[in-house]
């Protein structure tokens, strides 16, 4: 295959390359993604913050649990807040989470990256979610990352295959 043909079916296969997240026009009741400043919020801004999420393992899969800041029962399972007690530190079978959701938990799934266009990778080790602003330079753009340590927002190239997660207001 040549280098040409390589190049246009890499790019094909990367999402962010023709896909530019616009929220849906920005126009009110549509789907959309969180902004860098909404999960920024999210993870710092709002009172008692790093108490409203922490690492979690659903039906088997590892991912990130996000408490609301007014949870509709507190009682029904537990919870253990914070970043230091790894994938175990919360673990949930998947009728146990469907009681969560309806607390109104969140979970983000650590579902990796594409890399290179073929193979994805750390999938079950790590999470990284596009936010909507691209950055400072037209080929990266801001993102969360998370894995048992701390979520952070970044910037990264946008030829990454991350999740997307999308959320309607």
């Amino acid at each position: 295959m040549s280098r040409k043909n390589r190049t246009s079916l890499f790019r094909n296969r990367i999402w962010a390359y023709y896909n530019s997240i616009s929220n849906g026009g920005n126009k009110t009741h549509f789907w959309r993604t969180l902004t860098k400043d909404e999960w920024e919020y999210l993870f710092y801004g709002r009172k008692e913050a790093a108490d409203k999420c922490a690492p979690a393992t659903v039906g088997g899969v590892h991912g990130l649990v996000l408490i609301p800041d007014v949870p509709t029962d507190t009682t029904s399972l537990p919870f253990v807040s914070g970043m230091s007690g790894g994938w175990n530190q919360n673990v949930y079978t998947k009728t146990q989470w469907l009681r969560m959701e309806k607390m109104g938990a969140v979970f983000l799934p650590a579902a990796g990256e594409r890399y290179d266009g073929t193979k994805v990778r750390d999938c079950g080790a790590t999470g990284n979610y596009w936010t909507v602003y691209t950055a400072n330079r037209p080929k990266t753009a801001y993102y969360m990352h998370f894995s048992t340590q701390s979520p952070d927002i970044t910037i990264t190239a946008k030829f990454y295959g991350f999740s997307v997660r999308p959320v309607f207001p």
